[in-house]
């Protein structure tokens, strides 16, 4: 029981102190059929695609994190690209956010975080 309990205290300040880190947004771009793109490069991050981050925005929701599955990456860097379909309130109000009706936006900035 206390094991158990020690196991769950130590997984939740790992992720704690994961969530500190952010991920440098590079590339926005909207697509047909409410599809918003994403490119994003976050340093010492390994991954695969088809694994899945958590996004959260603040500018957007204090609050909420978001699961989203990687869809493309570059071999030996940490740029990655996400998918999101805008059907949601938070998915449409980061698009909102981000693109402010543009097709698409070329920025360097951290405003996402990702566990």
């Amino acid at each position: 029981m206390v094991s158990g309990l020690v196991i769950y205290v130590l997984d939740l300040v790992y992720r704690i102190l994961r969530r500190r880190s952010t991920a440098a947004l590079v590339a926005a771009n909207c697509h047909p059929a409410s599809v918003l793109e994403l490119t994003l490069v976050k340093k010492k991050f390994y991954f695969h695609p088809g694994q899945y981050v958590l996004l959260h925005c603040p500018k957007v929701s204090l609050w909420e994190w978001h699961p989203f599955t990687i869809t493309s990456s570059t071999s030996g860097q940490s740029k990655f690209t996400l998918h999101l379909r805008t059907r949601g309130d938070w998915s449409h109000n980061l698009s909102i956010h981000l693109l402010g009706g543009r097709t698409s936006l070329l920025v360097n900035q951290s405003c996402m975080t990702l566990c």
